[in-house]
């Protein structure tokens, strides 16, 4: 049997009622440390500032992430300009 491999994750939307930032705490802890995903689609995910923030803490450090789709996440203000903030830094990504 063999292995198939994608650089890419897709968390489809959860339309969730409350904030999931954990999920985003938790995905910027792997994108800290990733080397390889090159594609993130977390769109309609509910991530709230708290989320929006640590994703974009992670894309300070991530140097292999090429496409991130943070769509209908409810960032909020702080949120928002926190991950406009990284984008600015971060060479890897394709804007």
């Amino acid at each position: 049997m063999s292995m198939v491999y994608t650089p890419r994750i897709l968390l489809p939307e959860t339309y969730a009622q409350t904030p999931l930032y954990n999920v985003g705490k938790a995905l910027a802890n792997v994108l800290c440390k990733n080397t390889t995903l090159i594609s993130l689609v977390l769109m309609g995910n509910y991530l709230a500032s708290e989320g929006g923030k640590a994703i974009a803490d992670a894309l300070y450090k991530n140097t292999t992430l090429t496409s991130l789709n943070l769509q209908t996440n409810d960032l909020g203000k702080e949120g928002g300009k926190t991950i406009a903030d990284a984008l600015y830094k971060n060479t890897t990504l394709n804007l």
